[in-house]
């Protein structure tokens, strides 16, 4: 050993453990064969043993049908799909004589024969290969490392011509042997007495129809036969009997001569039964169900159906991913970083269910619409096909089931109490009287569908300093703000139904990865992940609604009441400044925030309710799955309105902010019999202590810079609050 081997030498053994270099040092460095004889294996195994054909094409074919898949992982954590690439490029077209199929059923039925099968990539050492091949086990011989690298490389036999292989373009995938270090155990070596069996009994069973299904046997004479007698008696056997080849001639015996039969028949030995048996013992060796090569004895169609699926869910897909996974680390790192290989599971036939199950399950779930029931049978959507519909006169269902809460009875009331108040407020505005206090003033009715409305008739203004002093003009104000919000919750709401769903499937998809359901701590769910998504998803709303709402805000510091609409008024002036982008996406962040606490609370109930009662993973995520479908609808409206009003009193604040002379807020609220007890306190309180501008709100112990400031109020003071604000002079 010279210097440099010593150096490496003491320097790497720090690094490796004891068993390594003594791996190392029972190799050498000459090439370690393989330990069976591969030909004959195959050949007694593959090429004259029909179960064991069968089984290794059966398993290799339904492999190579499975289409492969590119994924990589992006900044959000999640798995993307790259549809083009040149990794499905070369394994759809591995090099010029085979294609991606037969060359992964080539893989398979080599490492299925073998236990070893090797894969050699051809191209630049650490560039993107140019073509890949599959080796014959039999050629290849595995040459020890050094302590640097456990294998030095592989030498390729042909014909006497040695050819030296590098380590790094050739991978080697193999089965477990349990006192191998360097080869895979063959499943035809477990299986080869199993085989060598069958084939004996094909060859019995050929040879006896060859002999013409008799026996061996022996004729018995009394008495000593001459020469002459003996010879002669002997060329009629051979002549008469000789099975195929004979004369099929009676042969006529005579001076008591009898036939003594001393071998055993095809029924005695209960050739079929055994031959049955060992059939299975082979396929247990390839976990391949006997009915799928042929065996009667149990192929009903329930039974075939059974076994093809568990032919691919215990045999096919655990191979699959062991190999992908070879693959992955073999190919990928050559093309870039955080990429994999992976396959559709869905995309298997014999894993779905039956179509008639598939339409009888669609057809009970309510809570979807036409077009996702369609899609899940794989036609393509049509157009109207996006309202749900019940079951009770199957008419369009707008809002999804209804939640634990608010109850109908709470619904009703407030839909009652809306009526009261719109009928009792329009007829007090028509009249120019001043509507009761505890009715307020609602003016929805004046809404147009497209989101544009009249403005409500306004008194003319008292007093140059205080705009908004009387109670007519406060209820205008809040009848007209209510009109805002819900001319503009109509856009969001699809918005966060959207969120709301793709959010969903995103913790059942991490749930349906849990190892058990009381494996809590492995759901990847970032709330901070899901806020910034629904920054992204919904920041063109907030923007546009919030700088039409400074608008509204800046005229109503002039006393005015514009007409709503949708787009920003040219005749307004506003500045958005950065400064208010910034305010603008940090209460997006937050709302996003407790958006996905919500849906995780749930889900949290869910689990520990599945952990109570012992379900599978698969069970909570499906029950998962339908308690989050059943409340999307609910919630997004309930997001809708909160979000809407929120956004809305926001830029209205800012647009006070707009106007020098105005320095004050009030709180006002519609005075409704669904309004908080706490918010109608407010509107008292702060009638008559208006507050400066940059001062919060004390609502219920909570403080709140504007009805629906969610930073340090509680649920119960925000959600679905539909208080306004007005701007008043206090100097």
């Amino acid at each position: 050993m010279n210097i440099l081997d010593r150096i490496a030498t003491r320097i790497l053994s720090r690094k490796q453990s004891e068993t390594y270099r003594a791996l190392l040092a029972t190799g050498g460095k000459a090439p370690i064969y393989t330990p069976k004889d591969y030909a004959r294996l195959a050949e007694a195994g593959y090429q004259n043993c029909v179960t064991v054909y069968a089984c290794a094409n059966l398993i290799a074919n339904s492999a190579g049908q499975v289409p492969i898949e590119l994924y990589q992982g992006n900044a959000q954590g999640e798995d993307e799909e790259i549809e083009q690439h040149p990794i499905l490029d070369i394994l759809e077209q591995p090099n010029p004589l085979v294609g991606g199929a037969r060359f992964t059923e080539t893989a398979c039925l080599y490492e299925l024969l073998a236990g070893n099968s090797f894969v050699e990539r051809v191209g630049p050492n650490n560039g993107p290969p140019r073509e890949l091949y599959t080796l014959r086990p039999d050629r290849i011989k595995v040459v020890p490392g050094t302590v640097a690298e456990l294998i030095g490389g592989y030498e390729y036999t042909v014909n006497g011509a040695v050819t030296t292989l590098e380590a790094n373009k050739i991978r080697h995938l193999k089965r477990f042997h349990p006192t191998n270090d360097w080869y895979g155990l063959s499943p035809l070596e477990v299986a080869s007495k199993g085989i060598d069996i069958q084939n004996f009994a094909q060859d019995w069973n050929s040879r006896l129809l060859v002999n013409d299904a008799t026996p061996r046997g022996a004729l018995k004479v009394d008495g000593m036969l001459s020469d002459e007698q003996f010879k002669r008696l002997r060329r009629q056997v051979r002549a008469q009997i000789n099975g195929l080849e004979g004369d099929s001639n009676w042969l006529l015996l005579e001076g008591g001569t009898d036939w003594k039969q001393f071998g055993l028949s095809p029924k005695d030995m209960d050739w079929l039964k055994a031959d049955e048996v060992n059939t299975r013992k082979i396929c247990s060796v390839f976990k391949v169900a006997p009915e799928l090569i042929g065996d009667s004895a149990n192929k009903t169609y329930s039974n075939y159906q059974e076994a093809r699926k568990a032919l691919y869910l215990e045999t096919v897909l655990p191979w699959l991913d062991w190999y992908l996974s070879e693959m992955s680390a073999f190919l990928c790192p050559l093309f870039g970083e955080g990429m994999y290989l992976a396959y559709d599971k869905d995309s298997i036939d014999a894993l779905q269910e039956d179509r008639s199950q598939i339409y009888t399950r669609l057809a009970s779930a309510y809570w979807l619409s036409l077009n996702e029931k369609r899609v899940q049978c794989g036609y393509d959507e049509v157009d109207g096909g996006d309202a749900i519909m019940v079951p009770v006169g199957l008419v369009p269902f707008e809002g999804g089931l209804p939640p634990t809460e608010p109850t109908q009875e709470e619904l009703d009331a407030e839909a009652q109490a809306q009526a009261d108040s719109d009928a009792a407020s329009a007829q007090a505005l028509a009249q120019g009287k001043e509507p009761a206090e505890e009715d307020g003033s609602q003016a929805e009715g004046q809404a147009e569908e497209d989101g544009g409305g009249k403005k409500p008739p306004i008194p003319p203004k008292k007093g140059k300093g205080i705009l908004w002093a009387d109670a007519v003009r406060k209820g205008a104000k809040v009848a007209h703000f209510e009109l805002r919000v819900k001319a503009r919750e109509r856009s969001l709401t699809p918005i966060a139904e959207k969120f709301l769903r793709e959010q969903g499937a995103r913790i059942v998809k991490n749930i349906r990865n849990l190892p058990s359901v009381n494996a809590r701590g492995g759901i990847t769910f970032s709330p901070k992940d899901e806020a910034q998504r629904w920054l992204d998803k919904s920041y063109a709303f907030y923007r546009e609604a919030g700088e039409r709402a400074m608008e509204m805000g800046l005229a109503a510091t002039k006393g005015e009441l514009p007409e709503i609409s949708m787009k920003a008024n040219p005749g307004q002036v506003i500045n958005f400044t950065r400064k208010n982008d910034a305010k603008l996406k940090k209460m997006i962040l937050y709302s996003g925030t407790k958006i996905a606490d919500t849906t995780m609370s749930e889900v949290m109930d869910s689990l520990e309710q599945a952990e109570t009662e012992n379900w599978t993973v698969t069970a909570t995520a499906e029950f998962i799955a339908e308690r989050i479908d059943e409340g999307i609808a609910w919630k997004a409206r309930r997001i809708s309105r909160t979000e809407t009003a929120k956004v809305e009193n926001w830029g209205e604040l800012e647009g006070y902010k707009e106007a020098e002379f105005v320095d004050g807020k009030g709180w006002l609220c519609a005075f409704v019999e669904t309004s908080r007890e706490a918010h109608k306190k407010a509107s008292n309180d702060y009638e008559a202590n208006p507050i400066p501008l940059d001062d919060p709100f004390v609502v219920d112990g909570e403080t709140m810079m504007y009805p629906g400031d969610p930073t340090s109020a509680s649920p119960g003071n925000v959600i679905n609050c539909l208080c306004a604000l007005y701007p008043e002079v206090l100097k």
